[in-house]
């Protein structure tokens, strides 16, 4: 499944860590304690309270500066329970009793969750730095038929002081994104991209008749994303061992992404054997293979 530019059609799975520590300077990230669901949700926004201004010279606009200014959260629920009031604002209970009170200190916990959208995708979030305040409360008494009320939460949103983020957000459509960084994606907040600057390597062997198979793998171990557009016959020199011609591949197959390895496959050389050096190519994170230089006999 492919990142498209389907819609977002609903929201589940709130749920929030509360900040243990750390976050006191940018080499000291913060610290979380377990993710725990938050509450059933009917309702989610935030609004990075993005503002823009233009500036006007020799009468015409020239300039246009950004700026983000009080961070907010909002969000609807079925109900939250005593145990997550106590925490979320801070407050105390005593024998199922919660007290409000004027020395209640609502906690910095992060809150993630994810957007369904129309093509089967979800966005997946954290908003690493918030918090809840309690909410205004209305009810209406019962009528006739019954017309489900919800509680109302807001909150305000914070850049880390560790890194300056304040949300981090995949589509599980998108063409890079590895299965373990969704799969994990609850485990902990995830306070920034991953990159993965480890060395790109590649070996070679002969594959079926006519085709050299290159594989590629990342040292340490990580998926592998080769970049399509560096899979070109520049980068890929072939030649013939015995004249030193070159070798011009009729075509490439780039197999699957997002594995320990990933294999490029060069096709249509005769069989005979080949020299090779493989330089330039580079995954989607800027990494040029570790140039390679070698021998196949092609079958």
């Amino acid at each position: 499944m492919a990142e498209t530019g389907s819609p977002v059609i609903g929201f589940k799975d709130l749920v929030y860590a509360v900040m243990t520590g750390g976050d006191t300077s940018a080499s000291v990230a913060p610290t979380y304690g377990a993710v725990a669901s938050l509450c059933k949700t009917a309702k989610f926004g935030y609004d990075p309270a993005a503002t823009q201004v233009v500036a006007y010279f020799d009468d015409q606009s020239a300039y246009s500066f950004y700026s983000e200014g009080e961070k907010s959260i909002t969000l609807e629920t079925d109900h939250l329970t005593t145990a997550v009031k106590a925490i979320i604002y801070g407050q105390t209970v005593v024998n199922g009793v919660i007290q409000s009170g004027a020395t209640d200190l609502p906690p910095y916990i992060a809150i993630g969750g994810k957007f369904t959208r129309g093509d089967g995708t979800f966005d997946y979030f954290w908003i690493p730095k918030v918090q809840l305040a309690k909410g205004p409360v209305n009810a209406d008494t019962k009528g006739a038929s019954i017309s489900p009320q919800n509680d109302a939460l807001t909150g305000k949103i914070l850049n880390l002081t560790y890194n300056g983020n304040w949300m981090t957000m995949v589509n599980s459509g998108h063409a890079t994104v590895p299965a373990a960084t969704l799969s994990g994606w609850f485990t902990q907040p995830v306070l920034a991209a991953t990159t993965d600057l480890n060395a790109l390597t590649v070996t070679a062997a002969a594959g079926a008749a006519g085709k050299i198979v290159f594989t590629f793998a990342k040292t340490g171990g990580g998926n592998v994303y080769i970049n399509d557009l560096t899979v070109i016959n520049s980068n890929f020199i072939i030649s013939i061992d015995s004249t030193g011609a070159i070798a011009t591949p009729t075509s490439w197959t780039i197999g699957s992404s997002g594995a320990a390895t990933q294999i490029v496959t060069a096709n249509g050389l005769t069989a005979v054997k080949h020299d090779f050096t493989v330089n330039n190519v580079s995954d989607n994170y800027g990494v040029k293979n570790t140039i390679k230089a070698g021998s196949v006999t092609v079958s």
